[in-house]
């Protein structure tokens, strides 16, 4: 039983554990690593021709309990087993970010990740981030732009993905 969670990469449709070309896990039990619909994004960020993988971990321990993180690997970067600690880029959060991650690939004006905490503040935080940083950074402070939801029921943060079709 892996509690940290798992994202699996595997070319075409198929079992994902028997066929997979990269697997990824989280670094801590409950890391919850590629939990939910909007945890994973595939996108040449970097312009390079292969896709790169943003992949969010909303229960990381990495700077604050459940504090979240989100991960940025190059695609020519991975084959076999990488941990969440082991990406080229490492944003970690101090209130459930990554619970969607989202990314915009546009190396000619510049790439952007969106990073996103639903469960933050008062309606959920979202924060853009340029994609050529590198290294570990705390969230708030790669950020470019911060969005705060308002009002009650709002849920900012939640769908992420949607920014990967942004044009």
């Amino acid at each position: 039983l892996v509690l940290s969670g798992a994202s699996w990469l595997t070319a075409g449709n198929a079992n994902a554990q028997d066929l997979a070309m990269a697997f990824i896990v989280g670094d801590a039990v409950d890391d919850r690593l590629g939990e939910g619909a909007h945890s994973l994004s595939l996108s040449d960020v970097d312009g390079d021709g292969r896709a790169d993988v943003l992949v969010g971990a909303p229960g990381s321990d990495l700077s604050a309990p459940d504090g979240g993180a989100a991960a940025l690997f190059h695609g020519g970067e991975l084959a076999g087993t990488s941990s969440l600690s082991q990406a080229s880029l490492l944003l970690t959060g101090t209130g459930g970010d990554g619970a969607s991650v989202g990314s915009w690939a546009r190396p000619d004006v510049g790439s952007l990740l969106f990073i996103g905490a639903p469960g933050a503040g008062e309606g959920g935080l979202g924060w853009l981030i340029p994609a050529e940083l590198e290294g570990a950074w705390e969230i708030a402070d790669a950020a470019s732009h911060l969005a705060r939801g308002e009002g009650d029921g709002a849920s900012l943060g939640r769908q992420g993905a949607a920014l990967a079709s942004f044009r």
